[in-house]
């Protein structure tokens, strides 16, 4: 089996792996590999090439993958999303580099609704905007408050 050799740049952890895979290796064998040498089980790793995110059950040359590609890892967390006005709690994933401007495109997909009308809580702070959740204290594992305003500006 032919082999190539491929960076792989993690970012957040300020890590750059050069590694020589078999063309056949997929993003979801990468993952397993990584996790076990690298980072811990409950983080979930994305990996992105060009921009976008690899299928995890494709291999790597399938997806134009080539020699010395740069392959970037995005590490996410498991956070609990409450939304007290509709009582209801959300399991997602965040990524690192998530900001209040993310969990509102999440929030709106789950609910359907105008992302300026919520505001984020993670214990007693008020999330701000354009700063990261986790430089922010925002722990995996942990629960923010999505406190949405009603039109006409009354919190619900």
């Amino acid at each position: 089996m032919d082999s190539v050799n491929i960076i792989i740049e993690c970012p957040s952890k300020n890590k750059r792996y050069n590694i020589e895979v078999t063309n056949d290796v997929t993003p979801f064998q990468l993952e397993q590999e990584f996790k076990e040498q690298f980072f811990n089980n409950d983080e979930k790793l994305k990996f992105y090439y060009l921009n976008q995110p690899l299928i995890n059950n494709k291999p790597l040359l399938q997806q134009n993958v080539v020699k010395g590609s740069l392959i970037i890892i995005r590490v996410s967390y498991p956070l609990t999303l409450m939304v007290p006005i509709m009582n209801k709690c959300y399991q997602i994933d965040f990524e690192e580099t998530w900001t209040t401007e993310d969990l509102s495109k999440k929030i709106q997909e789950l609910l359907q609704i105008r992302s300026e009308e919520v505001q984020f809580q993670f214990g007693q702070q008020i999330l701000k905007p354009q700063i990261t959740l986790i430089q922010q204290g925002v722990v995996p594992k942990g629960t923010i408050t999505a406190n949405i305003q009603q039109r006409g500006g009354q919190q619900c």
